[in-house]
């Protein structure tokens, strides 16, 4: 019968057939049962009595005592049935914890269906007197798949009642009548609260690994398996896999199986006990590519299957939050990788062009990082627009995402002449920069040295075939390029001819050849630029003294931009013809002067001659 609710804390004892249960309604969100079964008969034959308490419990696991009355004659077994609504309660056991029966061991349970057990408990020792027995544990919400949501205002019911052996219902061995059977009630609390899986938001640069712990808010009742589907995107990470390092799978004995596609990694984990709790179910790993630019990437969680389930188990599934990644790609022009436009990238890059160094010695000296303009190519123009960027003459690279490439020069003359031992390529129009193949006989020439008038400047000569690479950050009106040539053989040094040339990363078209004299007398004082430049920290710096200068006051003077003397190399008459000098970065009075650009100035009484250079430590 039912009892409405005025009835639920002080119920009305009512009249009970044999064989019979009553079950109790709560208000909403609440469960109430009475664990009765009374065989009216016996009630009056047999002082003893089997009872639960009164209780209220969490919709998790929970236990419920059976007790025992006035067991005065000593026992040493007992059999009982349980019955349950398995639509509402699983079965957990039986267990002895303490109280009458003195041998724990003995207490099994020797059947079991879907919604019902029996406990027997066979000993050589007797108990005897009143108190808890056993208990008997259960989890409260449905079985996954019968109900996916939990029922607020239902009737759940747990029976005890004597289990039919050979000759009749022996609950206690020697006891012909059943006991009175007497059961609690059952009030469950409130639901488990939502549920939230994630992953938290965090940053990685290009290169860098992350492990990333993918977390779970409370789990109430708790759970033995979960699905998880992870999404990233391909082209910035690469997954390294899951791992079990800490948390609620590792705690309750779990494993995990990664399927992985694409863009997503696919976890099933299973445990041997279930999860209960806060914290990290597994933790997920990605290494970022060497992908330039900087980005803000989701990885997504969503449940596995047409089910959608994360947690079968779980009577409601949890809200999932996405993670959200800060990545730093990397720098476009840092080729050193040291997360920073420098004079060094621009110096590897410009050695590259000309074949003195490559990717062996500087990994990241590749062409999605080095292309500056954007074109698809590495050339002395991406140089120019380093050296434009670290002057503050741009502010961003034409290759950066959203940037038109760059155009560059457009051609209006080129010549190639011919001055004694020294051959002058003149470049006439605005451009930043060139790339020039010459061609020499090799046999009778050697290369000593290739200068510009300002920027920087690299070159190779192999075999008869030198590659020269030269790039400025202010575009100018025309460009001088010198290339001194030296006699293999003491005599005829033959022709230098123009073989390709590119500006600005156009190709032009030309072909030139100059003959090559031996070098004599100088008729005319001239001041070189320094070479190597940059340079850190000796550099060597070149000039000539002309036929008709000879006992001429001569003065070598290094200065700040500041116009402070820094050194004066050379202050007297010299000798007509080529001279060089090495400064080894060293002020007048020895001690290693600073970063930055220098001027060094060559006078006579004819006038003076004025070049920069630039020292970088």
């Amino acid at each position: 019968m039912d009892h409405n609710h005025e009835n639920l804390l002080t119920p009305e004892v009512p009249t009970l057939k044999p064989d019979t249960s009553i079950c109790l309604r709560a208000r909403s969100w609440y469960l109430t049962c009475a664990l009765a079964i009374v065989p009216a008969a016996a009630l009056a034959q047999s002082g003893v009595t089997l009872s639960t308490p009164d209780t209220t419990v969490s919709p998790c696991e929970f236990w419920l005592p059976v007790v025992a009355t006035d067991l005065d004659t000593g026992y040493t077994s007992l059999r009982l049935k349980f019955s349950f609504n398995a639509d509402t309660l699983t079965r957990l056991g039986a267990k002895v914890s303490g109280g009458l029966l003195p041998e724990p061991d003995s207490l099994k349970i020797i059947s079991a269906t879907a919604n019902s057990f029996i406990v027997s408990y066979s000993g050589t020792i007797k108990f005897i007197g009143s108190g808890v027995l056993f208990y008997v544990g259960f989890r409260a919400y449905p079985h996954p798949f019968v109900s996916r949501q939990y029922p607020v205002s239902a009737i759940t019911h747990v029976d005890i009642s004597a289990s039919p052996v050979s000759g009749g219902l022996a609950v206690f061995d020697g006891l012909t009548d059943p006991p009175l059977m007497a059961g609690g009630r059952i009030e469950l609390t409130e639901w488990l609260p939502p549920t939230v899986v994630s992953l938290p938001d965090s940053s990685i640069r290009a290169g860098d690994q992350i492990w990333l712990p993918v977390v779970t808010t409370d789990l109430g009742c708790g759970n033995n398996s979960y699905q998880i589907v992870i999404f990233y995107p391909p082209d910035i990470l690469r997954p390294l896999g899951v791992e079990i390092l800490s948390g609620l799978v590792q705690q309750a004995g779990g494993d995990l199986l990664v399927a992985g596609e694409d863009s997503s990694l696919v976890v099933n984990g299973a445990s041997v006990n279930y999860m209960t709790g806060s914290g990290p179910l597994f933790y997920v790993g990605f290494e970022a590519l060497d992908v330039v630019g900087s980005h803000i990437v989701s990885l997504n969680l969503e449940p596995k299957g047409s089910m959608g389930y994360v947690y079968p188990e779980h009577p409601t599934q949890p809200t999932l939050v996405s993670s959200h990644l800060a990545f730093e790609g990397l720098y476009l022009g840092d080729v050193t990788h040291d997360w920073a436009i420098s004079m060094l990238d621009a110096s590897v890059i410009l050695k590259s062009v000309v074949g003195l160094t490559d990717s062996t010695l500087w990994p990241y000296l590749r062409t999605n990082v080095a292309d500056v303009t954007g074109s698809g190519q590495v050339s002395s123009y991406d140089v120019a627009l380093i050296l434009a960027l670290l002057a503050d003459q741009i502010d961003t690279f034409p290759g950066e995402p959203g940037n038109k490439p760059a155009t560059g020069y457009t051609a209006k003359g080129v010549s190639l002449e011919a001055h004694g031992s020294t051959v002058t390529v003149l470049l006439q129009g605005e451009q930043q920069s060139a790339n020039l193949t010459l061609s020499y006989d090799h046999e009778l020439a050697r290369i000593e040295r290739v200068e510009v008038v300002d920027g920087m400047v690299e070159f190779r000569a192999d075999h008869g075939v030198v590659r020269i690479a030269t790039a400025d950050a202010i575009s100018e009106g025309s460009r001088v390029i010198s290339v001194r040539l030296a006699s293999a053989l003491g005599g005829d040094m033959g022709s230098v001819s123009l073989v390709s040339l590119e500006i600005d990363e156009n190709v032009i078209d030309i072909s030139l050849t100059a003959p090559v004299q031996i070098r004599g007398v100088p008729s005319q004082t001239a001041l070189f630029q320094n070479s190597p430049n940059p340079f850190n920290p000796v550099t060597t710096i070149g000039f000539t003294v002309g036929q008709n200068a000879d006992s001429v006051p001569l003065t070598l003077t290094l200065f700040s931009t500041g116009g402070q003397e820094v050194v004066r190399l050379v202050d007297g008459p010299l000798q007509p013809g080529y001279h060089e000098l090495l400064w080894d970065g060293r002020d007048s009075s020895g001690r290693p002067a600073a970063s930055g650009i220098y001027l060094y100035r060559l006078t006579t009484p004819h006038g003076a001659q004025v070049r920069r250079m630039l020292l970088m430590r």
